[in-house]
């Protein structure tokens, strides 16, 4: 049964088209942006589905995941931006510093701190503050329907 699914033309289409490394670097690229908007879905989801959440309050928690979540991204995509443009001027410090390989630890800090802010600083933080946009959304909408 393994044979006969490794050797479907799809299954070799989808081999040969992941197998360079093209795929990968724009994998890694695009995995904080593929990252935040799971985890922002994680959040719509549950709180839509949580009935020991009164259904008023759901609306404003659904807009306080969507702005974190949209936060997060922008501020990731901005980061990274940054980080590609100055790669080079960090890498020259890094090599001032006896570090071994530094194209590969910019390369693995521009992976981890999109990630971190994402998952950590935006998640959290953002949520708080964006508490009381979502509640102004929230009686915006009411006030339309």
């Amino acid at each position: 049964m393994i044979s006969k699914i490794g050797t479907n033309k799809y299954v070799q289409r989808f081999i040969n088209k992941t197998s360079n490394e093209k795929f990968y670097n724009k994998l890694d690229h695009n995995l904080p942006l593929i990252e935040s908007l799971a985890t922002t879905f994680c959040y719509v989801g549950v709180t839509q589905l949580d009935r020991r959440i009164d259904k008023d309050r759901k609306p404003a928690m659904i807009w306080q995941s969507l702005i974190g979540g949209l936060a997060g991204i922008l501020a990731s995509h901005k980061l990274d931006n940054f980080a590609k443009k100055h790669s080079e001027k960090l890498c020259i410090e890094l090599e001032k510093l006896n570090l071994e390989k530094p194209r590969n630890t910019i390369k693995g800090v521009r992976v981890l701190i999109p990630v971190l802010i994402t998952t950590v600083v935006m998640r959290y933080g953002v949520s708080v503050l964006s508490v009381p946009l979502a509640t102004l959304i929230t009686k915006f909408k009411k006030k339309d329907a």
